[in-house]
Parts: structure tokens; C-alpha cells; sequence
């Protein structure tokens, strides 16, 4: 970071602290502390001693610190880095057509949030992972519908690794990845764009969409490493009487992306509880919000319409303007999120719950729950979660039980 005052007169204008930070475009200004190897300097505290002292303070938001010794990060990487946190800084201002039918206003608010994540810190922390040696070329990105901002975090860790990158967005959905992509060559990365099924000959390929998809690149790229994800779902899990603390984190879940993406809360399961009380309660919470929805696909219609007869003759609606609370009897529970519905299941009691969890394990990429449940479910799967941050995933993370990076590189060391 570096500061001028132009009112300076008889003394420095300028001041490089040595300190990490990033401006983000509605000027707010987040602190990641001392650069990788800078000394300790100043005439008070240092960034890491003001974040301690700072804890959870009201309004501040804790941003992990990068380690002094990071491991296996080169200087070429701390070089490529800091030029990518330049050009994420010049993306043009947010359009609506990037965000795949949500509003203008949630395009910016998801597209700030995704960038915030992306600093230098933890692009470091994820890319000293795997040593400058065992990284491999190239990659492709083959990205799916619904959260517009997923290949971003995967392009830019692995630009910021080295890799050349080629990432193929969906055919419907182009804009954001061609203005992402114009950025990043303009500034001299290896990035192209093009929603064509040819992927050229990279060493990695990275596959989001379904299982079918998976297995096509697979078998058109056998020479490549496939790192395949295929449809997944997410659930919440929720128990005994509902509190406004969990209402409140619940609707977050279901309004980030317009309830679209694989993080998105397919169904809410209700522990020990009425289900009827907590629908109530989410559609109220519904009412109080601000945000517009978004469109929703025409060939939705029938599966939508399909679960709203079936609620209505089981365990009923609510409805909060466009947003619809609607019960389940697990018997007829549907693991698919859909847009701006709330899908609740009523669970008898933990042991069915664990039972109810296993039977889709294999198709869950995130499970939230409240810390009253965590010796029940984590390590059911890979992604265990507190209420409200379903479909706002730390970065860095895992996947599969592995760093990112790792996973591109199949780096297992």
C-alpha cells in the first residue's frame, strides 16, 4: 500500500508501508497485512497486532493474514499476483447480462464479494500448495450454468500458479467470461475465451456440469487430466423452533444467486421441529427483503408448478411476493434447487437425519447446519457449513478433501 498526501509541504508526499490491501470499487478499503518477507516497521502497531487487537469488533470483517513462511512461492508468483490483483481492480463496472437472469444490483454485490476474496493473501496461500515444479501447463475451464462467478475464482488461481488458461463458458452464457478474459490478455496473462467444444490440448482440464458432461470430456481429452465435478446440491439442516438469527441465515442461503448453482439450498431439512412454523417464519423474513428477483427460465415451469401442487395438497404454501415456502414429506422430496423457493422437510428426529443425509451424500457439495448439529454431520461430507454461507464459500478452500490448487495440479505432496 502506498499513501499521498499532495498537502505535504517541506517533507514526503508518499509513504510505501510494506502492507497489503485492496480497494474495492465501492471504496472500501479491506486490510490483509505485511506482504510476504516485509519487516515490521511503524510507529505503532503492525497490520496482524491491529487485527488481533481488533477481534471481532462490530462492523470490521476478519480477513485471513498470510503467513510469514508461506512455503513454496516464488518470487515470479508474488510478481504474477500482484499484477492479477491490478487487472481484477480494472474490471469494467458490472452488466446485467454477466449475471444469468439475477438483478443488476446483485451482479455488482456478488461479483465485489468474489473479488474481495480473491487478494493477494490467500491467492499465495493457495498457489504455495504445490511447488513451481510439479505445476502443470496449461488448463481448460469448462464452466457451467447458474453461479456466474464460479470459473472466475478457478481461471484466476490458476493464472496466478502460472498456467496458461482456456476457459470455455457456457454457450448461453458468455458475456462475463469474454469481459473477465479481455482483461486479464490486455494485461499480458494467458487467458482465452471461447464457448466452442474444442478445448485444444491442455494438461488439465477442469469440468463443472453433468455427470454426463463429465464423462464426454473425459473421453474426448484422454490425455489430459479430467478434474470432473459433476450436478451437485446443497442442503440446510435445521432444528427444533425457529429463531430470527436462523430465519435470517436461512433466506441468505436461498437469496445469493437467486437460489441458482450447486451451493444453493436444494431442500431444508427440519430436525425435530413443526415445519409449519418455520415456513411462517422464512416467508415473513421474505417480505422484509429489498432485493428484486431475477427472471426464471420458461422450461422451469413444470417442475415448478409440479412441486407447488403436490405442497398444496401435503403440507401447504406460503407465499412472500415472488418467493415461495413450501413443505415436503420426505417421501416426496426432490434434491433441486429452484429459483427463489424455499423447499422444507420435516426430519422425525437425528437418527433419520443421519439416515436422510447419507441416502444423498454422494450428490452434496455443502451441508449447512447450525453448531448444535455438528457432531451429528460433519464428515458426512466434504463441505460442512454454518447457516449463511452455503452459497458463500471461503476462499481458499477444499475440494474433494484438497486445496484447490492442488486439485488442478494433482499435487498430492
Amino acid at each position: 500500500m502506498r499513501f499521498i498526501d499532495l498537502a505535504n509541504i517541506d517533507t514526503v508526499l508518499g509513504i510505501e508501508t510494506r502492507d497489503e490491501g485492496q480497494l474495492l470499487p465501492d471504496g472500501r478499503l479491506i486490510l490483509h497485512g505485511r506482504l510476504p518477507g516485509a519487516p515490521a516497521r511503524g510507529c505503532s502497531l503492525t497490520v496482524e497486532e491491529a487485527m488481533e487487537a481488533v477481534g471481532e469488533a462490530p462492523g470490521l470483517r476478519s480477513v485471513p493474514v498470510l503467513p510469514r513462511s508461506v512455503g513454496p512461492v516464488t518470487e515470479a508468483d508474488r510478481e504474477r499476483v500482484e499484477r492479477l490483483i491490478r487487472a481484477l481492480v480494472a474490471l469494467p463496472e458490472p452488466r446485467v447480462e454477466w449475471g444469468q437472469g439475477i438483478e443488476q444490483a446483485q451482479v455488482g454485490f456478488e461479483l465485489q464479494e468474489t473479488v474481495a476474496r480473491l487478494s493477494m493473501a490467500s491467492l499465495l496461500e493457495e498457489v504455495s500448495t504445490v511447488p513451481a515444479a510439479h505445476r502443470p501447463e496449461s488448463m481448460a475451464l469448462v464452466a457451467a450454468e447458474g453461479v456466474f462467478t464460479a470459473g472466475l475464482e478457478w481461471v484466476v488461481l490458476a493464472v496466478a500458479g502460472g498456467l496458461a488458461v482456456h476457459w470455455k463458458p457456457p454457450s448461453g452464457a458468455q458475456a462475463f467470461a469474454h469481459a473477465v478474459g479481455s482483461v486479464l490478455s490486455s494485461r499480458g496473462f494467458p487467458v482465452t475465451v471461447d464457448a466452442d467444444r474444442s478445448l485444444g490440448s491442455p494438461d488439465v482440464v477442469v469440468v463443472f456440469g453433468s455427470d454426463h458432461t463429465v464423462r464426454l470430456v473425459e473421453e474426448h481429452h484422454h490425455t489430459a487430466r479430467v478434474v470432473g465435478y459433476g450436478h451437485r446440491l446443497g442442503l440446510a439442516v435445521v432444528e427444533g423452533a425457529p429463531t430470527r438469527e436462523q430465519v435470517s441465515r436461512l433466506l441468505e442461503d436461498h437469496l445469493r444467486f437467486d437460489t441458482r448453482g450447486c451451493m444453493a439450498p436444494a431442500g431444508v431439512l427440519v430436525v425435530d421441529g413443526d415445519v409449519t412454523s418455520w415456513m411462517e417464519a422464512l416467508a415473513s423474513e421474505a417480505r422484509s427483503t429489498t432485493r428484486d428477483c431475477g427472471s426464471v427460465s420458461a422450461a422451469l415451469g413444470p417442475e415448478l408448478r409440479r412441486r407447488l401442487g403436490l405442497a398444496r395438497a401435503t403440507l401447504g404454501v406460503v407465499h412472500a411476493g415472488r418467493f415461495v415456502v413450501l413443505g415436503a414429506l420426505p417421501e416426496h422430496f426432490v434434491p433441486v434447487a429452484l429459483p427463489w423457493m424455499a423447499t422444507l422437510v420435516p426430519v422425525a428426529n437425528r437418527h433419520a437425519l443421519v439416515a436422510l443425509v447419507k441416502a444423498h451424500a454422494h450428490q452434496v457439495s455443502v451441508l449447512a447446519r447450525p453448531a448444535s448439529l455438528a457432531t451429528v454431520l460433519d464428515g458426512q461430507v466434504d463441505r460442512v457449513c454454518e447457516l449463511g454461507q452455503m452459497q458463500a464459500p471461503p476462499f481458499p478452500r477444499h475440494h474433494d478433501g484438497q486445496p484447490m490448487f492442488a486439485r488442478i495440479c494433482g499435487w498430492a505432496g
